[in-house]
């Protein structure tokens, strides 16, 4: 019994530690926000019923900017009185 303990204590520092990875290449992606602060989860199992009511909480208003960029394309046509290697004959346009 004492061997299954401590292999399941092993087993949920490995966890930890992985989640702790994870969250920090989360932030470093951008996909999690950074923690506002570090708090440990219940020691016991909460009772729903005395949970306070759920709140509708609504995201703010980005606001957002859009324009016209004007970006030349460059022609992709070559136009040349010379060949290109001796082989090839003379491009006209």
């Amino acid at each position: 019994m004492v061997v299954v303990r401590a292999h399941q204590d092993q087993l949920i520092a490995t966890q930890t530690q992985h989640t702790a990875n994870l969250r920090q290449i989360q932030q470093h992606l951008g996909i999690l926000a950074p923690p506002e602060h570090d708090m440990p989860g219940p020691s016991k199992p909460i009772d729903p019923s005395q949970d306070a009511p759920l709140v509708e909480q609504t995201v703010p208003h980005e606001e957002t900017t859009t324009g016209e960029i004007e970006t030349p394309i460059p022609s992709t046509e070559i136009s040349t009185a010379e060949p290109l290697s001796p082989h090839d004959p003379p491009t006209t346009t």
